[in-house]
């Protein structure tokens, strides 16, 4: 992979942080985008230590004023952007009859709609770029739904329908349009529901990082538009 320019959102921790590690490990600059310009600190620190330039960003994906002000700041910062991935995500588990009210469309909105925002906002610089990429961190649950997670899957499908349809759009602009559907990982999401796993056993968030890694090493003549990432181990997803 040669230096490009990168713009992760949820690159705080978990996922998003090891994507931003392996990118800068990689030779790009970053954008680090999460809810709060601290919440980006420690990584931002770690991708400074690979040498690479990273820019804080703070910006709830809710609120598009703010993603619009988050990717004018990339731009200012890197002087374009060629690879934009997308690992922000929130989560709520239980019975669908006793969802607090609000807990749907907060979810909804931060996993789907605000990230077909960033996209929409981002696409005329993307298109511009390098070798562009547009990258969508998913979930198994996008195609394998489990019980006590509707909402969850409902906004994961959609994001890869989403994704699905941009590629088709988008292909003969030349940028690689992407959606990889991890299993269970070991993060704090997953930890939250209380799943009884052995941690080890679980995908790590570098194996994430390695299928975007993979993404943006392969042939121009290609494009993997959708990785399934399964636990090898155990029982889990």
């Amino acid at each position: 992979m040669t230096p490009r320019r990168a713009l992760v959102t949820g690159a705080s921790r978990g996922i998003g942080r090891a994507i931003a590690l392996a990118l800068a490990g990689e030779g790009a600059n970053l954008a680090l985008l999460a809810r709060t310009t601290m919440a980006t600190r420690d990584t931002a620190k770690a991708v400074r230590k690979l040498g690479r330039a990273s820019v804080s960003i703070g910006a709830d994906l809710r609120d598009p004023a703010a993603v619009q002000a988050g990717i004018d700041q990339t731009i200012a910062a890197l002087g374009g952007l060629d690879v934009l991935v997308h690992a922000a995500g929130v989560s709520w588990m239980g019975p669908s009859d006793s969802a607090p009210p609000g807990a749907w469309s907060a979810l909804m909105e931060t996993n789907l709609v605000g990230a077909m925002e960033a996209t929409r906002l981002a696409l005329p610089h993307l298109l511009k770029g390098t070798a562009p990429a547009l990258i969508f961190i998913a979930s198994i649950s996008a195609i394998t739904p489990f019980a006590r997670g509707a909402a969850y899957a409902a906004s994961k499908h959609g994001l890869l329908g989403f994704a699905q349809s941009l590629y088709e759009e988008l292909r003969g602009a030349g940028l690689k349009v992407s959606t990889i559907c991890p299993g269970n990982v070991n993060t704090e999401m997953t930890r939250s529901t209380g799943l009884p796993a052995r941690w080890d056993e679980l995908l790590q968030p570098e194996d994430v990082a390695d299928a975007v890694r993979y993404i943006l090493s392969t042939s121009p003549r290609a494009c993997p538009t959708e990785i399934v990432l399964r636990c090898h181990h155990g029982t889990y997803l």
